[in-house]
């Protein structure tokens, strides 16, 4: 995993993508990075014209048209040419006319968990399907869903927004205007890789090891056993921010100088040393895409510009600290924290063991 692929095999991958291929060999056919979109359609639709966009948008990121082997252990990325996207349309319709509105959702739900339950062949391709679920005439549900190594949550915002403007200039009777796109994904994974070697991995190896070094493993208090073999099947719960504690968070955060998610990242630390009364924890956090990064040091890796792809890097918080007033002293102590992690998330810290274990590049 840590040396480069002969150029007649293919590219490299970026170091994101390694670790997600790497997660894939151990759980081969999970569905747990599967980033799935819903767009709920009503009114006319031409669905050839949306057909047309999906085709264009494939062959405009070349992300999305890899494929991902190895040779001897060693990762190597296949992009390939352009083709015609599928787009399979299925009509959904209730059993009975009063009943029909209720069976169709129903349907609709259940197709939603098949489509995504479906897993993904890392080496075959495509990593992406779509599908266009038709509720009636005038109501459709179009599915995308993209494997998280050819994209992450910026990506995705790329290429909702593209689809629209090239639909909505397909639809006028005019070629869409999308721009020049960004640097190729295979560029981006090829310059960080040449940039990240030799003094600089070191030195990002060196900060990692420092950084990870003795972290506990939390013991959560939990009300029915762990299963041996983890379920993967998750949900997630949102909650508003009370306006006023938001308000309290703000001027927390501009007291110390710091931002907004830095304050809750330092608040959940507090509430995971409460819960497992452990201190020493640090929660791992995704950060976005940094377009053409301002490099306090000058070694920021280019990959900006509108193009799809898995960027986004992790970098872990703070440590979990306890006390009532906890959480203000870890916002002062550990501002620098986040900041300096951001600059070396592009070296996957979930990869440090392995890593370490198989030398360096």
């Amino acid at each position: 995993m840590t040396t480069s692929p002969d150029p007649d095999q293919g590219a490299p991958l970026s170091f994101g993508q390694e670790q997600l291929w790497f997660i894939d060999k151990l759980t081969p056919d999970a569905t747990t990075y599967h980033i799935s979109m819903t767009f709920r359609l009503r009114g006319p639709l031409r669905t050839d014209i949306l057909h047309d966009c999906l085709t264009r948008i494939v062959a405009r990121h070349d992300a999305l048209r890899m494929t991902f082997h190895s040779a001897d252990g060693v990762p190597f990325q296949v992009t390939s040419p352009p083709a015609r996207v599928e787009l399979p349309v299925l009509a959904l319709s209730g059993s009975a006319a009063q009943e029909e509105g209720q069976e169709r959702e129903r349907l609709l739900q259940d197709r939603l968990r098949q489509l995504a339950s479906v897993p993904f062949d890392l080496e075959r391709g495509p990593l992406y399907r779509y599908q266009l679920l038709k509720l009636a005439d005038d109501d459709h549900v179009f599915v995308q869903i993209l494997h998280h190594i050819v994209t992450d949550g910026w990506s995705g915002g790329v290429i909702a927004n593209e689809l629209n403007l090239a639909y909505r200039a397909l639809l006028d009777g005019r070629e869409p205007d999308l721009g020049e796109p960004g640097p190729s994904y295979g560029q981006y994974a090829a310059e960080q890789r040449a940039q990240m070697r030799g003094e600089l991995l070191d030195e990002e190896l060196a900060w990692w090891t420092e950084r990870l070094a003795g972290l506990p493993t939390l013991e959560f208090p939990a009300d029915r056993p762990r299963p041996a073999e983890p379920s993967r099947g998750g949900g997630s719960v949102t909650r508003p921010y009370p306006a006023e504690l938001l308000a309290r968070m703000r001027v927390l955060a501009k007291e110390h100088g710091v931002s907004l998610y830095m304050v809750i990242v330092s608040a959940l630390n507090v509430v995971l040393s409460r819960y497992t009364g452990q201190a020493g924890g640090r929660p791992a956090g995704q950060l976005g895409r940094q377009k053409e990064r301002a490099d306090r040091d000058g070694r920021g890796i280019r990959g900006g510009g509108a193009a799809a792809g898995h960027v986004a890097g992790h970098a872990t918080a703070g440590p979990a600290c306890a006390g009532a007033r906890a959480c203000a002293r870890a916002v002062g102590r550990g501002c620098s924290r986040p900041v300096r992690a951001a600059d070396a998330q592009h070296f996957p810290a979930v990869s440090l063991r392995i890593r370490r274990g198989r030398g360096t590049p």
